[in-house]
């Protein structure tokens, strides 16, 4: 699930057509990532469509990227980091996810996934 998820995230921001900013809140988006800071939301037009993806709930426009039944959130943040506004921003992915146990009792196996993508076609 984990594997998946940082992989389809990376490759829309990768290959992205334009960025169109980060969010804390998911209503209010901030174009410029020329102060560094952690975000729930990234918004970025890919294949003539915006797309947005969500650490709220690990999905990109409401297609869910894991599978709730077998694991949950534990974390989940996006940074954002520009130089200056004519050079593509460089988007950190970073969440933790842990397996569903059938009882409280039982031992959950947990894992991070962490990367960063300069965005390219910008």
């Amino acid at each position: 699930n984990g594997n998946s998820a940082i992989t389809r995230m990376s490759r829309i921001l990768q290959f992205a057509d334009s960025f169109q900013g980060a969010s804390v809140d998911g209503s209010n988006y901030d174009p410029n990532c020329t102060s560094p800071g952690v975000y729930k939301y990234i918004r970025v037009v890919s294949g003539g469509a915006t797309r947005t993806l969500s650490c709220v709930d690990l999905s990109i426009d409401p297609s869910p990227l894991i599978d709730p039944n077998k694991v949950s959130i534990d974390s989940c943040s996006f940074t954002c980091s520009q130089d200056n506004g004519t050079v593509p921003p460089v988007i950190g992915i970073s969440f933790n996810l842990s397996q569903k146990t059938s009882s409280a009792s039982e031992k959950k196996a947990s894992i991070s996934f962490t990367t960063s993508v300069r965005m390219r076609n910008l």
